[in-house]
């Protein structure tokens, strides 16, 4: 009964916060004979080409009457659609590989069905799915399919060949591998199969071992970007290389917006980037998320970074109000403009009911004999009206737990269309090995519009369109519960990850949001390819991304433990080499002497507390030499009610909670939030 307490009343509450978004749409797409063809080639270019006309005149008539807006979305949509098109002719010319057909139309289609209807709702307001999602796969576990032991050296055979994803590829082959010859093969050889080096959605072995560190891969190549789209721009010198991490740590915020259950605004950095800033639950998860999912063999993702702890972190300066006052008579219903930190507060709680003011470290206005203090990060550099000078007036706020999303804009084009329960992504191998990726994360919103298509710019004079990569998006609602993201003492470790149904298929006892197409058609060799790409990934590639959560280091060993256990896990269910470095992975426990007045402090200098708030929050105890405070007992975080330690790190740094979490379904605050 505790369990169904718990876990309907969060899901109920999500569900009445989705009924009425409208009836799931049928998706029309091309079958996989279909987009095998050189017909389809043919038809989805002149489709294209046809598209791009109407475009042009659309956006001569919008050049006629100075809508700028206008044009610069049309100007966008052209573009992306010339890119598609060309896309499609380099398919259409001869001698064009059979795979370079079907990748081309594959992606194309999609593309441009959701350009004309857009994705549509993802269907959570069907009850018997939510049932079947949420509950039974919380309680029955999520099923996945196996192969027994004895079986996994014998050939496939037609029926089971033609339930295998369609885009098979080894090196030297210029086609998929076809039914027949899947038929001949066995599952462990057909596991063994890998995507093509062209894939958009993922990389092949071969090329992601050669890379040093995939997650430095794409941040650099974002920095690179940017650096040439700020040059051409005249917003960088000739010589200078833009510098993204010092640039994010002063922020001019340029609205609120309504968009999802994340309280969410848009902010701008000296340079005139664009950053996404997030509050609650998810800011510590998604820097985590993104970076496994790279360290994987994800080709491209949000890049995400925790940003809070106060000014030296980063500092928000709110809206001018001149500029606010002019954004408001356009009346958006969607967007919100605060001035002050009042207006911040208030306009948080009206589009999210979320209560900021526990995440507020300091705030107050730019004055002349504060500015070089307060804006002590600024780079010094970039447009000028972001100069510190020009703040002067202005109100700012600096917070103890928030993030920071890069937005490359003028590098990357991001766009819905990267759907993943079409027939394109229903035969997939990377899209249908996710499966196991999500899991082993607890990732909980694989929804459709939670995966992007990134269309990449050529650093060069002209800045075109040369690449384009899908990938998934928002991936912060997982390390935890289906109700609080980073909900660390339920994320489940190796042992109780996974277990076998009554006919050998594996069970994941976790409740999910959505389950995508892709999932239904994963075949166990698709599981095992992905299983090879967790298992290669290190203890110390796992531990660095970890870190870029922020929490404290005990949390960051919770987390660790169970990421890492779930690896081996995995590398054991599916009969893989490698897995731990360490001598046993065993739960940790961590313990912080208390015990005299010099080891108090030393504990709130290695946590940022504030000096003598952990003394006092000690007071009514009888601490005396030797006595220690267990933060985290096998595995497990401590209760904050037990814990000084957690209870002040919980108040003063992790508002979104340590031990139990900020839930956004419920709006529940963590424990011991509230003083006392």
């Amino acid at each position: 009964m505790d369990f169904l307490r718990h876990f309907l009343a969060p899901s109920l509450v999500f569900v009445a916060l989705q009924v009425g978004s409208g009836a799931e749409r049928e998706i029309g797409t091309y079958t996989v004979e279909e987009l095998r063809s050189r017909e389809t080639t043919a038809a989805l270019y002149e489709e294209t080409r046809k598209r791009i006309a109407g475009l042009e005149k659309d956006l001569a008539e919008a050049k006629t009457e100075g809508d700028e807006d206008e044009q610069e979305d049309l100007e966008e949509e052209l573009e992306l659609l010339e890119f598609s098109g060309n896309w499609l002719r380099r398919a259409l010319a001869p001698g064009a590989a059979e795979r370079e057909i079907y990748d081309a139309n594959a992606h194309v289609e999609r593309f441009l069905h959701t350009l004309e209807e857009g994705l549509g709702p993802s269907g959570l307001w069907s009850l018997p799915k939510l049932f079947r999602n949420v509950f039974l796969g919380g309680l029955v576990g999520q099923p996945a399919p196996n192969v027994p032991a004895a079986r996994r050296d014998q050939p496939l055979g037609e029926a089971r060949a033609e339930k295998e994803a369609v885009n098979l590829h080894a090196s030297g082959r210029k086609a998929y591998f076809s039914v027949g010859e899947l038929a001949a093969m066995t599952p462990e050889e057909v596991a063994a199969l890998d995507v093509s080096p062209e894939h958009p959605v993922w990389y092949d072995r071969r090329t992601l071992a050669g890379m040093a560190d995939p997650v430095e891969h794409l941040e650099s190549r974002l920095r690179r970007g940017m650096t040439a789209v700020l040059r051409k721009e005249g917003d960088l010198d000739a010589g200078a290389d833009y510098p993204m991490h010092a640039a994010r740590r002063v922020l001019f915020l340029e609205e609120i917006y309504l968009s999802g259950t994340s309280a969410k605004g848009t902010a701008e950095d000296a340079f005139g980037v664009e950053w996404k800033v997030k509050w609650g639950d998810e800011v510590a998860v998604e820097p985590v998320a993104g970076r496994l999912y790279l360290l994987a063999g994800g080709k491209a993702t949000d890049f995400v970074y925790t940003s809070g702890h106060g000014p030296d972190d980063m500092v928000l300066v709110l809206m001018d109000p001149e500029e606010a006052e002019e954004e408001r008579k356009d009346d958006d219903e969607d967007e919100l403009y605060p001035v002050t930190v009042e207006e911040l507060k208030s306009d948080l709680d009206e589009f999210y009911g979320f209560d900021v003011e526990p995440y507020i470290a300091a705030r107050g206005v730019v004055t002349p004999s504060n500015v070089d203090s307060i804006l002590r990060n600024h780079p010094g550099a970039g447009k000028s009206k972001y100069r510190k000078e020009k703040m002067i007036g202005r109100h700012w706020v600096a917070f103890r737990e928030s993030s920071v999303e890069f937005k490359p804009q003028g590098y990357i084009e991001r766009h819905d269309g990267s759907r993943m329960s079409d027939p394109a992504a229903i035969h997939d191998r990377a899209f249908r090995g996710m499966y196991l990726f999500d899991l082993w994360i607890a990732n909980r919103d694989v929804k459709d519009d939670n995966n992007k298509a990134f269309f990449f710019r050529s650093p060069g004079e002209g800045m075109e369109i040369s690449e384009y990569r899908e990938g998934h998006h928002d991936i912060g609602h997982a390390l935890g519960s289906v109700w609080s993201s980073g909900e660390v003492n339920k994320f489940r470790p190796g042992e109780t990850f996974v277990r076998r149904g009554l006919f050998g298929n594996l069970r994941f006892p976790q409740a999910t949001l959505f389950r995508p197409g892709a999932w239904e058609a994963a075949t166990w060799a698709d599981l095992k390819w992905m299983a090879g790409n967790i298992v290669r990934i290190s203890d110390s590639e796992i531990e660095e991304a970890v870190s870029a959560s922020g929490w404290p280091d005990f949390v960051r060993a919770a987390v660790i433990y169970k990421l890492v256990s779930r690896r081996d896990r995995i590398a054991e269910l599916f009969g893989i080499d490698g897995g731990s470095d360490r001598a046993s992975v065993a739960a940790p426990t961590m313990s912080l002497p208390l015990g005299t007045p010099e080891e108090i402090e030393a504990v709130e200098r290695r946590y940022r507390l504030a000096p003598g708030s952990l003394a006092r929050a000690l007071g009514g105890r009888r601490t005396r030499p030797g006595y220690s405070e267990t933060v985290l007992r096998d595995g497990k975080i401590a209760d904050c009610r037990r814990s000084a330690v957690v209870r002040e790190l919980v108040r003063q740094r992790y508002p979104s909670g340590l031990d139990t979490r900020y839930s956004r379904l419920t709006k529940t605050k963590p424990r011991c939030l509230e003083p006392e």
